[in-house]
């Protein structure tokens, strides 16, 4: 049970853990907490947060500094100074403060608004979570023993959840996977081709400057997500075989145009003074909502893209690559089309020499 010695409760403070019900995953969490006075009069006193792990017992014990509510005042958590130490048993040794809510164990808290003599509990607030159970990351293309017609395959797979994304990073490690060899064994003995670590997005171009993929070799990807540098998920271990060495289509002789995808695989379209693509303007549109960003940081985009005005129907479209973009002949770019219904299409492409 948690406790801080048998005090007596006086219900002058009402507290409301925000998070109840919900997994931590760091401990800045413990601190979405509502504090309100109930009281007519002012009331100083000192929070405390104990943090129990119900297999080893408490791991954290943190306190505020002076509090000091006026009647009828409300305050979180976020607004409050808290002292910086922690009060870890065993268990808590080998976790930071960050990682409170990690060992997916079974967890209690305890809110608790002491007096400054420390000698009454004005306020208590405790409950349990459940275990969290996450759901690893899942390799989704290119898809297991496929065989692709590219050598900078687009590599992409589904998050670990439930989480907060933003917490969490991902490596992937890629290697060539011979003919007598399993796919596990080629992935932990095998020199790896592609070994990245601190990933934040799902996706990963194959990069164009790194070692060359053959035709008519197989390889073997797996790739491991964490929070911090605690892993919380690993795929399984995928092959995939090139089927035909190109390192990317050039434009066609007679100037066609590119039809976009619904998906974001696919072998690179090869641009050189402007990238022509085609575009169903079924909805209406009198302007193309679309974006230009690098394959590998889904986040950011390339800035003063022109205007590309629409017709109903069909419509033949030119982007015109100036050196002002600076785009880099070593990256796969995306070309991302967003419709009225939220649809999404691509077409992804790099630069061959960029000019005016």
């Amino acid at each position: 049970m948690l406790c801080i010695g048998a005090l007596p409760v006086v219900g002058q403070v009402n507290i409301l853990p925000l998070r109840q019900g919900m997994p931590l995953y760091t401990a800045d969490q413990l601190f979405d907490v509502q504090i309100l006075n109930t009281s007519n009069q002012l009331t100083e006193g000192f929070i405390v947060i104990l943090v129990q792990d119900s297999r080893s017992g408490q791991i954290a014990n943190l306190q505020s500094r002076l509090v000091t509510l006026q009647a009828g005042e409300r305050i979180t958590g976020k607004l409050i100074e808290w002292e910086n130490s922690f009060a870890y048993n065993s268990l808590s040794d080998q976790l930071s403060a960050e990682r409170i809510g990690l060992s997916f164990a079974q967890f209690k808290y305890c809110y608790r608004f002491v007096t400054i003599d420390q000698q009454n509990i004005l306020g208590e607030y405790c409950y349990e979570d459940a275990p969290v159970n996450l759901a690893p990351p899942r390799l989704s293309t290119p898809r297991n023993t496929e065989v692709i017609q590219t050598i900078n395959p687009v590599l992409t797979w589904l998050p670990v959840a439930p989480v907060d994304p933003t917490k969490v990073n991902y490596s992937l490690r890629l290697v060539e996977k011979e003919i007598y060899q399993s796919s596990i064994e080629a992935l932990t003995t095998n020199f790896p081709l592609l070994d990245v670590y601190g990933l934040g997005n799902t996706v990963l171009v194959y990069p164009v400057g790194g070692i060359p993929l053959e035709k008519d070799k197989e390889y073997a990807w797996q790739v491991t997500a964490s929070i911090g540098d605690i892993p919380v998920g690993t795929t399984e271990v995928w092959t995939f075989k090139i089927g035909e060495e190109r390192v990317a289509e050039d434009v066609a002789p007679d100037g066609s145009f590119r039809r976009l995808k619904s998906s974001q695989d696919g072998m690179p379209y090869q641009v050189e003074s402007e990238i022509r693509f085609a575009y169903d303007n079924y909805h209406g549109s009198e302007v193309l909502n679309y974006r230009i960003y690098e394959a590998t940081d889904l986040t950011g985009s390339i800035e003063k893209l022109p205007n590309l005005k629409l017709v109903n129907g069909l419509n033949q479209l030119r982007i015109k690559i100036k050196k002002r973009f600076d785009l880099d002949p070593k990256e796969v770019y995306m070309l991302e089309v967003i419709e009225p219904s939220g649809k999404r299409l691509y077409l992804n492409f790099i630069t061959k020499d960029i000019v005016e």
